[in-house]
């Protein structure tokens, strides 16, 4: 007869076993979810692509033709004039679609560098407004806006961009003729911001992933929505640098997305005879790509300024040392002397105004370079008017 000893080994192999099986099993599931998640992950990247392309095909396409247009037609003709519309339009939507792009690496990666400053959500939503209305974005909706002061500590440019993604995510997913109803108030030490539509709603097993980077609800063979599945992503991630949450409810009856911020308390008011110098500006753009600097100087000239240019750095540090300009915007990757040499000279020298290093790039070495070379502030190209005024400090 077998010992209580033999047994008690035969427990043990038999234990050994179920646990070898059960090991097994679960480093099969493993195996199994690394392979669902890596084909998501292939499915998610050809679907970008597609997207791109297709994002991208239009908008130029539009450009192509109105441009073909403009060189035909009378230059005050009504062709003409709706040509030029077109161009805007259509070089609007390819800049959003590259800073969407830009800005979501930059997120993912960590490199996102926020300036904070004391901000009413209701200000900001009233500027996103009127900025919409003149593109034209509500034309076919009804939109509904109710302010109340609600203060946070935040980046106005970085906010500005969530509060435009979630209003034009309810415009695109709202039929013409449907409402929007947006509302800005302070609950309980924080700060709200929420925009309700009456669309189709999200459908309920879309809901829980609507944040997540790539994911879309559906959309008809035109793609006439357009977008990436970038916007809600970014949202998300932009509120969250700023300690804040965004959630997203939907029926059939249409969606609410809700922005929480930590509240503060409203800062003093400004002296009104400082804020109006500050609308006039002797500013310095230093930039080597032509077509850049003179949008840029356009661009200032038309909001009041006097601006001063130059297309390399040693021409610029001469000009920046003779005018003394209130502001110099300086490209970091000049010729001759580089953005960084243009500072450090600049600053030994006893210049005392305002520095702005303008760059492609926003990793935080790069900021923390800049920072040392003497500038007081770092933009991320591309430079759209809202973050031009953050430069000057006319916001």
């Amino acid at each position: 007869m077998p010992s209580d000893l033999e047994h008690t080994g035969d427990a043990d192999l038999r234990a050994q076993v179920a646990a070898l099986t059960a090991a097994n099993e679960q480093l099969q599931r493993d195996l199994q979810a690394a392979r669902d998640a890596a084909q998501a992950a292939a499915r998610a990247k050809d679907d970008l692509l597609s997207m791109l392309g297709h994002e991208l095909r239009n908008p130029v396409g539009a450009i192509t033709v109105a441009y073909d247009v403009l060189e035909a037609a009378p230059p005050a003709s009504t062709e003409a004039f709706e040509a030029r519309a077109i161009l805007g339009r259509q070089t609007r939507n390819l800049g959003r679609l590259l800073a969407d792009l830009l800005d979501m690496g930059r997120v993912m990666a960590g490199r996102v560098s926020l300036s904070c400053q004391p901000v009413d959500l209701a200000d900001l939503v009233t500027r996103v407004q009127r900025t919409l209305e003149i593109q034209g974005a509500t034309a076919d909706h009804a939109v509904h806006v109710q302010a109340q002061a609600a203060w946070v500590h935040g980046d106005p440019m970085r906010l500005e961009q969530v509060m435009v993604q979630l209003l034009g995510n309810a415009l695109k997913y709202t039929p013409a003729g449907g409402r929007i109803d947006v509302c800005i108030a302070a609950r309980g030490g924080l700060a709200c911001f929420d925009v309700r539509d009456t669309g189709r709603g999200i459908a309920p097993g879309l809901l829980p992933h609507v944040f997540d980077l790539f994911v879309q609800g559906e959309r008809p063979l035109d793609r006439r929505p357009g977008g990436l599945g970038i916007g809600l992503p970014l949202v998300r991630k932009l509120v969250e640098l700023h300690g804040g949450t965004v959630h997203a409810e939907s029926s059939p009856q249409g969606s609410c997305f809700r922005v929480c911020l930590p509240g503060i308390a409203a800062p003093d008011a400004p002296d009104a005879h400082g804020s109006a110098a500050a609308r006039r500006r002797r500013v310095l753009v230093i930039e080597d790509n032509t077509d850049v600097l003179s949008a840029l100087r356009a661009r200032l000239e038309l909001d009041g300024h006097t601006v001063f240019v130059a297309c390399d750095g040693a021409t610029g540090l001469m000009r920046l040392l003779q005018e003394q300009p209130d502001v110099s915007l300086v490209d970091i990757g000049l010729p001759r002397l580089n953005g960084l040499e243009v500072a450090r000279h600049a600053r030994a020298a006893g210049y005392a105004g305002r520095m702005v290093a303008l760059s492609g790039y926003g990793q935080h070495s790069d900021v923390d370079a800049a920072r040392r070379a003497g500038f007081d502030d770092y933009a991320v190209k591309p430079l759209g008017h809202e973050l031009l005024r953050r430069c000057l400090g006319t916001e």
